[in-house]
């Protein structure tokens, strides 16, 4: 591509520390590439000394051939890579660790486990909360104040206590509806766990090469040596931790080539933080700062929407930018009574897709969090309309919620099994003892029997028993009503998420979800049937790769979530839940994290080249929610 005034001034800049804000679109990785090709063909640099890091191999990969290609296919030996792999390297000599050393995701899991146990924190789907657990403490450790006296690899306790910024495992405790001094103690016994086994997590890498450039100054003179120029993609996602590396890599010439976009900064859950982009400009005086202001992606309409939503953010770098492709894209608001009614509309305009014979990948399906579009997956699924997931999506039919559901319905159908009466009996709490189960098939008058003498015990069976014969006789959407209204489970739902001090509507969410999958199945017994049936059909898509977003499966809408969409281009882009508490996401309390919400919803507008719209409605799943914030900040209420 030609290369516009902004970008070749980027291009050409030799030596120092330049910030370069690149907005979307903007053509940034032709000027990461092209300068590298500037400074080995033009400058004179050593390729040997240039290093370009990125965020995945995928993105180290891609940057590396548009490399090749722009220098028309010459070979010059430029180090690409992630952070992880480079700073591998540097431990890999110093400590003689090899890839062994690195706990593999089944180890981890057994590490985490045994830290909850130690630390007596219990979770009622525990995989799940081991993957959000798994995630905060990747935040605790990247997103640190590196100080002197920190050291998170000690075992005495004293060289923990400066780690962390200010409100760091608070945010983390809210996170896991968990105490920070709780949180402390799993994080204190996770690491206990990996560092008698030997083992390093990916967080550790760069902490364990901090500790060498500290302690080992000879290591440090050699690495800084070697590179001398470096270039960082994506740089709004940095970390403190990584940042501090690449300092300290730098010295002493500190030619700092960082590329990024502060309103893109989504990965505030990894300990990333748009201030760090801030601070690069006090800590290397007299740095130059370029804006690549020209958006070659989006139509205009989309330009100038998605740059007044992101206006509305405090903290944040001004700027002004315009659309290379002008006018006539289109920017719209769908409104609907429904989440149904929002569906139906989804599905209608990809069956006309389908049928006009243009492309289904060049159509996404945006969304904050992974767990609301499986509403929609199922019925593009039943209509046979190709799609393609980005992410593993969760079953929802694995939550526990389900599970109680899944063993009162086979209950009241006459069920006898012993883990279906040990699921339920105490949710609602009906003051039931394990020793009241002693034989595999149970029945209720076994129950009874074992608690004659408890008044207070046989009341509670005696209402059980006229509930399940009730509920035997409805349809499944009223049964789960009556479960959740007649036999008390809302109540335990309320009293359980103030016990866990959680939000008990995310709980409640996955009931009317469940109540709405239901509709219109008569039986149990059909229900269970859809319910193995799609459960068949996800496991046949996932083992042909149809779900993975490869270049080789068939063509089919994408469906991703904002974070996943980072990155990536379409011609039409519907946004869907663009609702308060879905976005921004309710968990958003914070002026600060209420403004990255605001950046994840300019990343997933501004994918769009050529039509964007997005879409809210009044009633999701029976509760009414309101229009999200960022439509009228859009201008589009």
């Amino acid at each position: 591509m030609e290369l516009n005034k902004s970008q070749r001034l980027a291009v050409s800049f030799h030596e120092g520390a330049m910030l370069v804000l690149a907005g979307p679109g903007s053509g940034k990785t032709a000027v990461i590439t092209n300068r590298v090709l500037s400074l080995v063909e033009d400058r004179g640099v050593p390729p040997e000394e240039i290093l370009v890091i990125t965020f995945s191999k995928a993105a180290a990969e891609e940057m590396k051939q548009r490399f090749i290609k722009a220098g028309s296919g010459r070979y010059y030996p430029v180090t690409f890579g992630t952070f992880h792999a480079i700073f591998f390297r540097i431990i890999r000599d110093a400590y003689d660790y090899n890839t062994s050393n690195i706990i593999t995701d089944n180890e981890k899991n057994i590490y985490l486990s045994d830290a909850m146990r130690e630390a007596g924190v219990t979770a009622q789907n525990e995989r799940e909360f081991r993957e959000k657990l798994s995630a905060c403490i990747s935040m605790l450790k990247n997103g640190q104040d590196i100080k002197e006296d920190c050291d998170h690899t000690a075992k005495d306790p004293a060289k923990k206590q400066n780690c962390g910024l200010p409100g760091i495992w608070e945010k983390a405790g809210r996170m896991l509806a968990m105490a920070p001094e709780k949180l402390r103690a799993v994080f204190d016994g996770y690491q206990k766990n990996i560092q008698n086994a030997g083992k390093i997590d990916f967080d550790d890498m760069m902490l364990l090469c901090l500790k060498i450039f500290r302690e080992r100054n000879d290591v440090l003179k050699y690495w800084q040596g070697r590179f001398k120029y470096i270039l960082i993609d994506e740089f709004q996602d940095i970390n403190p931790l990584q940042y501090n590396l690449v300092k300290l890599l730098a010295v002493p010439e500190n030619n700092i080539f960082a590329v990024g976009d502060d309103d893109q900064s989504i990965y505030g859950f990894r300990g990333a933080s748009p201030k760090v982009m801030f601070e690069f400009e006090k800590d290397y005086k007299g740095c130059r700062r370029i804006l690549l202001d020209v958006n070659y992606r989006s139509g205009a309409e989309i330009t100038a929407c998605s740059s007044k939503l992101i206006a509305a953010n405090k903290e944040r770098f001004k700027k002004r930018i315009t659309s290379k492709k002008g006018l006539g894209s289109t920017v719209k608001r769908l409104h609907f009574t429904s989440f149904d009614e929002e569906m139906e509309h989804i599905c209608r305009f990809a069956n006309e897709l389908k049928g006009s014979g243009n492309e289904l990948s060049e159509t996404a399906v945006l969304y904050r969090m992974n767990n609301q579009i499986r509403p929609l997956y199922n019925r593009l699924l039943g209509l046979n309309i190709p799609c393609r997931l980005r992410e593993k999506l969760p079953d929802i039919f694995d939550h526990w919620i389900a599970q109680d559901m899944l063993s009162y319905l086979r209950i009241a159908g006459g069920g006898t099994d012993r883990a279906d009466y040990i699921r339920v009996i105490n949710r609602p709490v009906r003051y039931v003892g394990r020793d009241s189960f002693r034989s595999e098939k149970i029945c209720l008058k076994d129950i009874y029997a074992v608690n004659s003498g408890k008044r207070y015990v046989t009341e509670r069976l005696e209402k059980l028993e006229k509930d399940l014969d009730f509920i035997k006789r409805l349809d499944v959407t009223a049964a789960l009503k009556y479960i959740r209204y007649g036999v008390g489970y809302g109540k335990y739902i309320s009293e359980y998420a103030r016990s866990k001090n959680t939000d008990e509507t995310e709980l409640f969410d996955i009931f009317d979800e469940l109540t709405d999958s239901a509709h219109g199945f008569g039986t149990y017994r059909e229900w269970a049937a859809h319910i193995e049936d799609m459960k068949e059909k996800t496991r046949l898509r996932a083992a042909s790769g149809k779900n993975t977003g490869t270049d080789k499966e068939p063509d089919g809408i994408e469906l991703m979530t904002f974070h996943r969409s980072k990155g990536l281009e379409f011609n039409t882009v519907f946004i869907i839940d663009a609702n308060e508490g879905y976005a921004p996401g309710k968990r958003a309390e914070t002026p600060e994290e209420i403004e990255e919400e605001r950046r994840a919803f300019y990343v997933a507008a501004t994918r769009a080249r050529n039509e964007l719209y997005i879409c809210d409605c009044d009633d999701r799943l029976g509760r009414a929610v309101k229009p999200s914030r960022f439509i009228s900040e859009m201008g589009l209420l």
